[in-house]
């Protein structure tokens, strides 16, 4: 299966071809909120490298957020464009799911395997996106244990209570020295495992679409999460 991703949720935009799971070519570029101007030159400029064209694309994996309300409509708005007429197989992907994912896809020195995984997505007036991940030893990948919430940053420390916990996510940016100040037992990833790549979207997606599962392109819409009403 050719399976192309992308992902508009955050200030970087990624992209990325698979062909039988094999990882054909990624791109990422750091563009702020300019997703628009480079997404469709960038998928076209990938497909001509690769010598595929749109009607070789077996399906589309997009991240569908939670993050950036502008780059997300940006995204589906484009992939609904790629896909109008044709009939592809599409399946969303969460940020959250694909940052937690880069716990057990990147070689790393850190030993994640009794510690849960806590990605954070900056969601402004001190709350964050996140949900809470644990990682398996006998075949490295995220397991998501909590469900998907927009909850303040203090709310969350007292969630994970004593618990070992490793951070990333661009929220990280704003929060890392609050965290680091009122939590023990806490693992920070370096920037680059901040942001949700396309090649994480893509090998997600394409576990999903093996399993049958499938989003139709005139539902599927962002993960927006809204704060609990007290």
């Amino acid at each position: 299966m050719k399976l192309l991703a992308f992902s508009t949720s955050s200030e970087m935009l990624s992209v990325a071809l698979l062909n039988d799971s094999q990882l054909i070519k990624e791109e990422n570029h750091f563009l702020g909120l300019r997703h628009s101007e480079k997404l469709v030159p960038t998928i076209k400029d990938m497909l001509d490298a690769s010598s595929f064209s749109l009607k070789d694309i077996d399906g589309f994996a997009i991240d569908i957020g939670p993050g950036s309300f502008t780059g997300l409509r940006i995204g589906l708005a484009t992939l609904k464009g790629l896909v109008f007429g044709e009939r592809k197989k599409i399946i969303g992907v969460s940020s959250l799911d694909a940052l937690a994912e880069n716990a057990a896809t990147e070689p790393h020195p850190f030993n994640f395997f009794n510690c849960l995984i806590c990605p954070i997505i900056d969601a402004k007036q001190d709350r964050v996106y996140s949900a809470l991940y644990t990682l398996s030893e006998a075949k490295p990948h995220s397991k998501r244990k909590t469900k998907y919430e927009v909850i303040k940053i203090k709310d969350l420390l007292k969630k994970l209570n004593k618990k070992k916990a490793i951070f990333l996510g661009d929220g990280l940016g704003k929060y890392q020295d609050f965290i680091a100040q009122a939590k023990k037992e806490t693992t920070f990833l370096p920037r680059k495992f901040w942001f949700p790549y396309a090649s994480v979207i893509a090998k997600l997606g394409l576990q999903r679409l093996k399993q049958g599962k499938r989003d139709n392109i005139d539902s599927l819409s962002p993960m927006y999460l809204t704060p609990p009403i007290k």
